[in-house]
C-alpha cells in the first residue's frame, strides 16, 4: 500500500515536467506517449498556424542567415540538448509510472485472488506455471486465514487501506490522472467495496460543507467519472446517483432563488456573489453532464402506462429528477 505515495508523486512530476515542455518540436516529439487532444485547435485555424509557423521560420532564416554567429549556434544546440534531455526525462518517469502501476495491480490481484481461492481448502500446493516470474511474493506476515469470515477481513482491511489513501492523498491530489484507478479496481472486486467507494465520494462532495470547496469539487469529479465509465455500476445504482446529485442541484437553486428575493426586496444592495460560492454546485452539474452523455440509457424508466416487459419496451421516460438540470 506504501507504493501509493511514490506513484502519486511520480504523477504529480509528470505533469509539471509537460507543462514545461512548450516549444512545438517537444510537443511533437511527445505525441506518442501522450496524445494530445484535438479539441484544444480552433476550428477553422487549423491550416493557418502551420502555415504561419513555416512561413515565419523561413522569413527568419533568410533575414538571419548573415547574422548568425558561433555563439549563437551553440546557444541553439545548448537548448536543443536541454529539450532532448527533458524528454527523455519524462519517458523514462512515464515508464517508471507504468511499472510502479503494474506491480500495485499484480500484487493486488495474487493477494486477492490467494484470500478467495486459499491453498489451505484444498490442501495443495499453487501451480508454478500459473504464477508470472514478476509476481509479488505475499511476506509471511500476510498468511491468509483458513476461516471465511477472516479471509473477508483481511479483504476489508486493504480495501480499506486503498481507501484512506485516497481520501487523504489521491482526493487531495490536483490533476490526479492515474492512481486513483487502483482503488477504482479494487471496488470492483465485491459490490460492498463498491458501494463504500461511492458513498464515500457523494457524501465528499454534497454532505460535509465543512470540507474546502476543492475537495468536494474533485468528489464530485470523480463520482462522475467512476459511474460513467465503470462497467459494473449497475442502471440501479447510476440512477440513485443521479438522483441525489439532482436533489442538490435543486436545494442549491432554492437557497440562490431565495437570497436573490431577499435582496430585491431590501433597500440594501444584493449581497456580491463569487464563482467560488457556486464551485461545487458547478462540480455536481458537470458531474450529471458527464454521467449523462454515457450512461443516458440506464437513467430512463418504464412509462406507467406501458404494460409490455421494461427489457423491450419502446416508451420510456427520463428521470424525473432530470428536469431541474434545465433549470440549472
Amino acid at each position: 500500500m506504501s507504493a501509493s505515495l511514490p506513484l502519486i508523486l511520480l504523477q504529480v512530476e509528470i505533469q509539471v515536467e509537460l507543462e514545461e515542455l512548450e516549444t512545438e518540436e517537444v510537443a511533437d516529439d511527445m505525441d506518442d506517449v501522450f496524445q494530445l487532444d484535438p479539441l484544444d485547435t480552433v476550428i477553422g485555424q487549423e491550416g493557418e498556424e502551420s502555415e504561419s509557423d513555416s512561413d515565419s521560420d523561413s522569413d527568419s532564416g533568410d533575414a538571419l542567415s548573415d547574422l548568425s554567429s558561433e555563439d549563437g549556434s551553440v546557444d541553439g544546440d545548448m537548448e536543443a540538448k536541454e529539450e532532448s534531455m527533458n524528454v527523455k526525462h519524462v519517458r523514462e518517469l512515464v515508464s517508471k509510472l507504468d511499472s510502479v502501476l503494474e506491480v500495485i495491480f499484480r500484487h493486488l490481484d495474487r493477494l486477492h485472488n490467494t484470500i478467495i481461492s486459499p491453498c489451505s481448502e484444498s490442501g495443495s500446493q499453487p501451480d508454478e506455471s500459473s504464477t508470472s516470474d514478476q509476481a509479488v511474493e505475499l511476506p509471511e506476515s500476510n498468511a491468509i486465514p483458513e476461516s471465511d469470515s477472516k479471509r473477508q477481513a483481511l479483504a476489508e482491511h486493504h480495501f480499506h487501506s486503498l481507501l484512506l489513501i485516497f481520501e487523504r492523498t489521491i482526493l487531495r491530489t490536483f490533476k490526479s490522472r492515474y492512481t486513483q484507478f487502483v482503488i477504482f479496481w479494487y471496488s470492483s472486486l465485491d459490490n460492498q467495496f463498491r458501494d463504500r467507494f461511492l458513498g464515500t465520494v457523494v457524501s465528499t462532495a454534497l454532505l460535509e460543507p465543512a470540507q474546502p470547496a476543492v475537495t468536494r469539487a474533485a468528489a464530485a469529479s470523480y463520482v462522475a467519472s467512476y459511474v460513467s465509465r465503470a462497467s459494473f455500476v449497475a442502471r440501479e445504482e447510476a440512477q440513485m446517483v443521479v438522483r441525489v446529485l439532482c436533489q442538490f442541484l435543486e436545494t442549491h437553486l432554492e437557497e440562490f432563488d431565495a437570497l436573490a428575493q431577499k435582496s430585491a426586496s431590501s433597500e440594501q444592495v444584493g449581497t456580491t456573489q463569487s464563482v467560488e460560492q457556486h464551485m461545487v454546485f458547478f462540480a455536481v452539474t458537470q458531474a450529471i453532464f458527464l454521467i449523462f452523455c454515457f450512461r443516458w440509457r440506464d437513467l430512463t424508466l418504464k412509462a406507467e402506462d406501458d404494460d409490455e416487459e421494461e427489457e423491450v419496451s419502446p416508451h420510456r421516460v427520463w428521470m424525473p429528477q432530470l428536469s431541474i438540470v434545465q433549470r440549472a
